[in-house]
């Protein structure tokens, strides 16, 4: 029995429901607005990864979102990520 199946078991005999939900249609998911993406950019990418906080500052305070993310709504943060790491 995997670890998934013995976790639905539990759940069921203490009368929890164990119905499953699509990540992106749940209300953990939010739709990036036009703002966010328009805000996400390579420019913006390559100043977080310079470490350029004085330019990245400036570019902060112009008006751009402050939570740019792309168009499959991973935030700044999540696309160094996927740079540094995978």
């Amino acid at each position: 029995m995997t670890p998934q199946v013995y976790l639905e078991v539990m759940l069921q005999a203490r009368g929890y429901s164990t119905e499953r939900f699509p990540v992106l249609s749940s209300g953990y998911y939010n739709k990036p607005t036009p703002l966010q993406q328009s805000s996400h950019d390579a420019y913006l990418v390559s100043l977080v990864k310079t470490n350029n906080a004085k330019k990245l500052s400036a570019v902060l305070a112009s008006g751009i979102s402050q939570n740019p993310a792309n168009t499959f709504g991973e935030s700044l943060l999540r696309t160094l990520y996927k740079v540094f790491v995978e």
